[in-house]
């Protein structure tokens, strides 16, 4: 008892506490082993203990009270201070369990935040993803009616833009506005796969696009042949297309490389990537043509257009079905 009192009040500063358990008798096989090494002396009185030990412990109560006893001790929360110091000292280990409850509590409760956070995220990519393919879906179909709808507009020689002036015209700046919600809901959706600089790149190209797909819808195009002066209406559209273009091809080809960063080299990013360099590709064959028409009155531009916003769609729907497809719960990179 001494040893264990002296060795409480060492360790009492370390807000250790120390706790002696002395049962008395109690059921159990204590007296099941005589001594290793009897001496013969004591045999008389020690057949006199052994025997009163014996109806003791045969009699006694139940051991598993004091194994109740030894774990409420060693799960109890403190001890019982004797004078101030030991109050104090009571008192500090107290409040130092309970930072470290309250640390616990609010380290589960910025986890559980952190996870509500990630599953809105990506339902939220998710939601803007899908509104993406829907705006891709819209300008083919809107595109694809119009080439029916106005037969006699050469493919070959005649811009896309020339629908609008055309029978049942609205429907190109209804497929414009869809070209404009595509690549914007795109947008949205890859900004929260990471926070890189050259995300935010191709975001802002992407966003640029999709302001000019919606001038080049409220502003027609002039008719060909040119009727007179340009007007503002057609000055509008066209440097909005020119601007739109090469934005939209340098945010394919600037977000192509952050997919292939974020996702790794698989089947998904390589049809990304190859529909990238499509992209660029249409689009020099585009200018070329152009010039050819303008040089040599070669009309075949309205050929490579159609080439061009063939390939950036199909790139946008696949992205946006690569962010559909992927799980949501997939931990992001950086």
């Amino acid at each position: 008892m001494g040893l264990i009192e002296g060795l409480s009040d060492e360790l009492r500063p370390f807000h250790l506490k120390v706790s002696l358990v002395e049962p008395a008798v109690f059921h159990t096989n204590f007296d099941a082993r005589p001594p290793a090494s009897p001496l013969a002396a004591y045999v008389s009185a020690r057949q006199s203990m052994m025997q009163f030990v014996h109806e003791a412990v045969e009699q006694g109560p139940d051991p598993e009270h004091v194994a109740r006893r030894i774990a409420q001790l060693a799960i109890s929360a403190g001890f019982q201070p004797d004078d101030r110091e030991d109050a104090s000292l009571a008192r500090d280990g107290l409040q130092q369990h309970n930072c470290q409850k309250i640390s616990s509590l609010m380290s589960k409760f910025t986890l559980m935040i952190q996870k509500t956070k990630q599953s809105h995220d990506a339902q939220s990519r998710r939601g803007f993803a899908l509104l993406s393919l829907l705006g891709s879906g819209c300008v083919c179909l809107t595109v694809l009616l119009l080439h029916f709808i106005q037969p006699d507009l050469n493919p070959l020689s005649r811009l896309v833009s020339q629908y609008a002036l055309g029978k049942q015209g609205w429907l190109l700046t209804v497929g414009l506005m869809g070209f404009a919600v595509s690549a914007f809901t795109l947008a949205c959706a890859l900004a929260g796969t990471s926070n890189t600089i050259r995300l935010r790149i191709g975001v802002v190209l992407l966003s640029i696009w999709s302001l000019c797909a919606i001038l080049a819808a409220l502003f027609p195009t002039d008719p060909i042949p040119p009727r007179g002066p340009m007007s503002l209406s057609g000055m509008i559209h066209s440097i909005a297309a020119n601007i739109g273009f090469f934005s939209l091809t340098g945010a394919i080809l600037v977000c192509s490389g952050h997919l292939r960063a974020v996702f790794g080299r698989s089947a998904w990013t390589h049809v990304i990537f190859g529909l990238a360099l499509a992209s660029v590709l249409s689009l020099i064959l585009f200018l070329i043509a152009f010039v050819v028409a303008v040089t040599f009155g070669l009309l075949i531009h309205g050929l490579f257009e159609r080439l061009v916003i063939a390939v950036d769609l199909a790139w946008l729907s696949t992205v946006a079905l690569l962010l559909l497809s992927f799980p949501t719960d997939q931990r992001e990179r950086p």
